[in-house]
């Protein structure tokens, strides 16, 4: 058997940092979460998450095509001011006090954004979570990480999702405000220049792409160039979260039906993300790769598990389901920490809240009536506009 340096790395994890042992066994033994499903049976109330999503800022220096939140019919262009005004967000320390909530079940911290690094003091706040034993991602799109990659390192974090739309030479039209990916390569490579200095087996460090129609010819030539010069752990593929008009309007529908609020987030999603990409193109550069040897470990996102993508059926018919999900097991895995200190039941839809942890302990706002709701019309229904949710498959109850 070999053994690949993504593996190595994670073998890391109990050889340098046991303090994360207990956390790092919560979460594979979460990964059945048929399992736990079952144990629960038809109950509402759920044991404490596996995943929190740490949202401490949604502001953001680019505005990629594919973005729900920034790109052409982001959200937050349209609204949502307390979630964008810098002087709303949580502090240093009500992160520190909000990390210090949930040390004792060890949950899984995914710090995102918008760009979290605009967060001065993300470094920080991560350095505490991982002083608490617990385990830290970060989804970054590196543009500003090539200053801050030393403090990234010794922060502790584990893991680092960084995003990098195509190569340096054709990035133009997909990451927007004049920004190209070389600042990106530059952080990514950063990165890794400080693991070795600082002699780290960590970050993980995974780059991460996602299909667009501009890249959608070149993911077997960004794979060559991910694999020789940037020498990740890991290459991402993400197909595009995205819904249409109608099935966004039907969703709104059903919220303002079902919880009497008028959500908004739905319509980030439906802006004509997958018009002009070729289903055929993408499944023959997808299967090119996972032909060829790499030195990185090839992760492919949504992850349906044995049941395979018909892309042909994921770009033309998004009202139909891609993988055999039953129902969204999110809500009883996965929380939204958003930036004004708000717990959201989703976090690609931040539109329902459950509560705010200024005002109440997140253990009693996650069981709390409004989340017990939320998950009483979730176990249930699908929402017309979520069948291109990566988190749908991620937290599956069939825990593909």
């Amino acid at each position: 058997m070999i053994i690949d340096a993504y593996a190595l790395r994670a073998l890391g994890l109990l050889t340098t940092r046991p303090r994360k042992f207990a956390a790092l066994y919560r979460m594979i033994k979460n990964k059945d979460r048929s399992r736990i499903m079952r144990s629960i049976g038809e109950d509402v109330v759920a044991p404490p998450p596996q995943t929190i999503a740490v949202i401490p800022t949604y502001r953001c220096n680019l505005s990629c095509v594919q973005c729900g939140q920034w790109g052409p019919a982001g959200f937050l262009k349209t609204g949502y001011n307390d979630y964008c005004d810098k002087s709303k967000e949580l502090t240093r320390e009500q992160l520190k006090s909000f990390i210090d909530q949930v040390a004792s079940f060890k949950p899984y911290l995914y710090f995102t954004g918008g760009e979290p690094l605009l967060r001065e003091d993300l470094c920080d706040v991560i350095a505490h979570a991982s002083s608490k034993g617990i385990l830290t991602s970060l989804n970054s799109n590196c543009t500003l990480m090539a200053e801050k990659s030393e403090d990234i390192v010794k922060s502790g974090l584990d893991y680092l999702y960084a995003s990098l739309a195509d190569t340096e030479e054709r990035n133009g039209k997909i990451r927007r405000c004049g920004i190209s990916s070389r600042s990106a390569s530059e952080g990514i490579s950063a990165v890794f220049e400080s693991r070795r200095k600082l002699k780290s087996l960590l970050p993980i460090i995974e780059i991460r792409t996602t299909v667009t129609k501009d890249n959608q010819g070149y993911l077997l030539d960004l794979a060559r160039y991910v694999d020789v010069e940037l020498q990740a752990d890991a290459f991402g593929i993400a197909l595009p979260i995205f819904t249409t008009k109608k099935l966004a309007e039907d969703s709104k529908s059903v919220f303002r039906k079902q919880f009497n609020i008028d959500a908004k987030c739905w319509e980030g999603f439906a802006g004509g993300i997958e018009e002009g990409i070729d289903s055929r193109i993408v499944e023959d550069q997808i299967n090119k790769i996972k032909r060829t040897q790499w030195n990185f470990r090839l992760k492919l996102y949504p992850d349906t598990g044995r049941q395979p993508i018909d892309y042909n059926l994921y770009f033309k018919q998004p009202e139909k389901m891609a993988g055999g999900v039953s129902f969204c097991a999110a809500p009883y895995f996965f929380s939204s920490l958003l930036p004004n200190g708000d717990i959201a039941a989703c976090v690609s839809v931040p539109d329902y809240i459950a509560g705010n942890i200024l005002e109440n302990d997140f253990l009693n706002i996650w069981n709390g009536p409004r989340y017990v709701t939320f998950r009483e019309y979730t176990r249930k229904h699908f929402y017309p506009a979520c069948t291109r949710c990566i988190h749908l498959h991620t937290f599956s109850a069939e825990g593909v």
